[in-house]
């Protein structure tokens, strides 16, 4: 396994846009990872990493489980609810795994070469966790037909296959992470097996604790497995997880993927992107509150330490922007710093181009490795607890950075020598940015 890293662009093969906005879905796959909240019109699939992040589809129906058999070797047990630590209170978070199992209830009926009706796959989509995900993708992008025409290709064999069923699928991204899924089936089982037993669905909360109001989570807080495209999504307080995203990594990774996704859904600020047409200190105000959802989302998650199944065809491949994170974070400061001067220059030129800054960070494909940088060196100047207590206001979050960048500074240490030290703000553009903000 390697340290999946960032890329600049997506993969041409991308998400069909999604529509409602309490949701956030989170690609692993290489790229500047900029998981946004919905809507996803402009989400992509990549050649390697991306959350999650994040960090936020259509074959709907009434939510009824296909009448299939598990390969998994599962029991309802999984589905019973949360399982109790020794000496504390039951976990209030369950995790449920009749959607996988479903699925590879038909992809064991497809390698034994038995018929699958259409309307098997029809109801896979309606099963509860699949419709929840397959609504918030555009309507026609996965349905029973296609999901036939994936797993037919991927489970069963051209000679077995019904007349007309075994064709190479046009979802290419689809059919290169159900074909991983299957390779890895025993391995799947062990994982989500694994992953209840130890706990590790409970740790979700353990990230997550100072750095959101507990008491906003559902309860139960819900995590469904299933298996379509490599990612992490939030929905009508369920938490729906690709299996193949799940096995490719680790059990500790995949509890801080989940908690970074949860944080951009119930704690993180809301509005909206920076790019999205608004006005000149509105746009300047979204870039830095973009800059605080990375971050915190990138510190949950584990970043710069993602690592991924070489093996897996959209997340196994490394990229070099992860590796080199903190000297572009860097660079890409020096830059944001060079051009709030010219936009704090006067009132006209805030008004006219206030979405500069958003500029440069896109187009370095700079957001989540910066905002991570500055979310680290907050970390380690101040410590986690005064990161955390910035993690909820872009305003607490900009000045905990300039007073660890300063202190940086003033103290590089020993590490100064091979580690880029991070600019603070130029001082009174810092503070006309403060003003800016709630």
């Amino acid at each position: 396994m390697r340290n999946i890293t960032q890329g600049t662009n997506h993969h041409n093969c991308r998400l069909p846009a999604a529509a409602p906005p309490q949701q956030t879905a989170r690609l692993w796959t290489s790229r500047d990872r900029v998981a946004t909240s919905l809507p996803l019109a402009r989400m992509a699939f990549l050649s390697l990493f991306c959350l999650a992040s994040s960090l936020l589809l259509g074959c709907q129906g009434e939510s009824q489980p296909p009448a299939t058999s598990s390969s998994s070797g599962q029991t309802a047990a999984s589905d019973q609810g949360p399982l109790t630590r020794e000496g504390e209170a039951s976990c209030p978070v369950v995790v449920q795994r009749r959607a996988q199992e479903a699925f590879m209830g038909l992809g064991e009926r497809l390698t034994e070469g038995k018929r699958v009706a259409l309307e098997d796959f029809q109801a896979l989509c309606e099963q509860e966790d699949y419709a929840r995900w397959l609504k918030t993708y555009n309507l026609g992008y996965v349905n029973g037909s296609i999901m036939r025409n994936v797993m037919t290709y991927v489970f069963a064999d051209s000679t077995t296959a019904p007349d007309g069923t075994w064709r190479k699928p046009k979802r290419k991204e689809l059919t290169q992470n159900f074909t991983y899924v299957k390779e890895h089936t025993a391995e799947v089982a062990e994982f989500l097996a694994r992953f209840e037993a130890e706990d590790w669905h409970c740790r979700v909360r353990d990230h997550l604790e100072g750095f959101i109001d507990l008491s906003l989570l559902p309860q139960p807080l819900t995590i469904s497995f299933l298996t379509l495209l490599p990612e992490i999504r939030y929905l009508e307080d369920h938490l729906l997880v690709d299996a193949g995203l799940a096995v490719a990594g680790s059990p500790e990774q995949l509890s801080r993927l989940i908690a970074s996704v949860v944080y951009r859904v119930l704690a993180a600020p809301g509005g909206r992107a920076p790019h999205e047409n608004l006005p000149g200190a509105e746009a300047l105000v979204a870039t830095y509150r973009k800059l605080l959802l990375e971050g915190i989302s990138g510190w949950l998650e584990g970043y710069p330490d993602l690592d991924f199944d070489n093996d897996h065809p959209l997340l196994g491949e490394p990229d070099l922007m992860r590796q080199e994170y903190l000297t572009r974070a860097a660079e890409a400061l020096a830059s944001m710093h060079r051009y709030l001067a010219i936009v704090m220059a006067s009132e006209e030129k805030l008004h006219l181009q206030g979405g500069l800054v958003d500029d440069v960070l896109r187009g370095l494909g700079a957001y989540t490795l910066t905002g991570y940088a500055m979310a680290e060196l907050i970390a380690t100047q101040l410590g986690e607890q005064q990161l955390a207590a910035s993690s909820r206001s872009t305003r607490a979050f900009l000045e905990a950075y300039q007073k660890a960048a300063v202190l940086a500074k003033e103290d590089p240490g020993e590490s100064s020598a091979t580690r880029p030290v991070l600019p603070p703000f130029p001082q009174k553009e810092f503070q006309a940015l403060l003003e800016l903000l709630p």
